[in-house]
């Protein structure tokens, strides 16, 4: 920041006890008779040169300076800059309400809380579709132009201002008329809905990291983790009142509790080995009885296309990353044949949602990086409490669900060099009738 940085900026409690980091910088800057992008300014420069060492981000990329300011100790801080002190202290309390995993990287509002010009950080969780304190459904596009907006902020726009259309996003609604409707249409919705954020932050998922391991996960795949762990926290709520990734999600995915005080000890590696053969044998089983031809098939190539079969695509996936040591890690006391199962499970849905949304969308590119992302993913040593929830996946469904192309390609392999053949100069007019049996073979 250009020219002497002032050293006093007159700042309420009321700007930051309730607001997020994004609400605080709009009410400081309008306090202060500027905008929120120049208050990010002021706190960019002052930040720069109390942590001259470890170069912050800028204040107004809000997801990553909340990263940064988690790893620095506030009180290092001079007490003439009780302002820099306080955005720190509410960047690091933002993350720790909600973890970074959680958090999404477009705006969402509670249209109560914007006619108050506050925001919470709380909006901003995957999980949270109602607001907590109004229970009003949160809005996540203007409604003027049904745009989404990042969640940062931004240079040429104010709090709940549209940078497209440069409307207000909260647009000509009114809170009090939203908030009446949806006090009679969905009144049973937002007392459930304060449930599901707990369970999603407290399910494990066999073959995915625990929730307080994610960060250190040395393979992402982006938000499919939390994206799972919300659709089995929605289960609560009425298909109506889903989010629209569950809605999409729960054709694929489909879950089964099991709570861990009714399941046994973790099993020993000949245990382990029994229970991937029984599992094994139900594939097979169910594969023959849905005519998948694709199971026989069991070696795992890199060059994994969305058009092969789903079902061969996860079944490969499952035989990759199986090995007792991961069973050992993430099992929480879940059963071996249970534990594959349902890990069975959750590489067959993953293969067919990402083979669907590659066919529609014809991008063989991301469905070759999430497939091998996914196949070598180990699962870290899972924390917190042992009596913790399991959502467990089921296997069987998948191979009703989805048609097997593996016939079928290799049909039209066949087909093509019969047409070959036919194009060739050395087959006679009659050689159409002599090329049939050899197909038929």
């Amino acid at each position: 920041m250009d020219g002497p940085l002032p050293l006093y900026v007159p700042i309420l409690e009321e700007h930051w006890r309730r607001n997020s980091l994004y609400g605080f910088l709009e009410a400081a800057g309008r306090f202060n008779l500027c905008s929120a992008w120049e208050m990010s300014r002021l706190f960019d420069g002052w930040a720069a040169r109390a942590f001259e060492l470890r170069p912050p981000p800028q204040v107004a990329n809000l997801p990553a300076f909340m990263a940064w300011a988690v790893t620095c100790d506030v009180e290092s801080i001079a007490p003439d800059r009780r302002a820099l002190r306080i955005v720190m202290e509410v960047a690091q309390r933002d993350a720790r309400e909600v973890g970074l995993g959680w958090l999404v990287p477009w705006l969402k509002w509670c249209p109560v809380c914007a006619d108050a010009k506050t925001h919470r950080v709380v909006h901003q969780h995957k999980a949270m579709m109602f607001c907590p304190e109004h229970g009003v459904r949160l809005l996540t596009q203007c409604t003027y132009c049904a745009a989404s907006l990042p969640y940062r902020v931004q240079r040429m726009s104010s709090l709940f201002q549209c940078t497209h259309c440069g409307q207000p996003i909260n647009g000509g609604e009114g809170a009090l008329a939203t908030l009446f409707h949806h006090r009679r249409s969905e009144n049973a919705a937002p007392s459930k809905s304060s449930c599901v954020r707990q369970r999603a932050e407290g399910v494990l998922i066999p073959g995915l990291p625990d929730y307080g391991q994610a960060a250190a996960s040395p393979v992402r795949l982006g938000s499919m983790e939390q994206d799972l762990r919300v659709l089995y926290g929605e289960q609560i709520l009425e298909p109506r009142f889903r989010s629209g990734s569950s809605k999409v999600l729960g054709h694929y995915f489909r879950f089964t509790d099991r709570q861990l005080t009714e399941m046994g000890e973790a099993s020993s590696r000949v245990d382990h080995d029994r229970g991937v053969l029984s599992v094994l044998q139900q594939a097979a089983t169910l594969a023959l009885m849905a005519g998948h031809s694709c199971f026989v098939d069991t070696a795992f190539s890199e060059a994994s296309d969305y058009r092969d079969c789903p079902c061969g695509v996860g079944l490969r996936l499952w035989l990759r990353r199986l090995g007792f040591d991961q069973y050992r890690k993430g099992c929480r006391g879940l059963k071996c044949d249970a534990y594959e199962a349902s890990h069975l499970g959750l590489c067959l849905s993953l293969a067919w949602f990402a083979s669907v949304q590659a066919s529609r969308a014809g991008d063989a590119v991301s469905y070759q990086s999430l497939i091998q992302a996914f196949a070598p993913w180990i699962v870290p040593t899972p924390v917190g409490d042992p009596m913790g929830r399991v959502a467990t996946m089921a296997h069987q469904f998948q191979w009703f669900a989805i048609p097997c192309t593996h016939s079928s390609r290799i049909f039209l392999q066949r087909l093509r060099q019969l047409e070959a053949t036919v194009r060739s100069p050395q087959v006679g007019g009659g050689g159409i009738l002599d090329e049939i049996p050899w197909l038929m073979s």
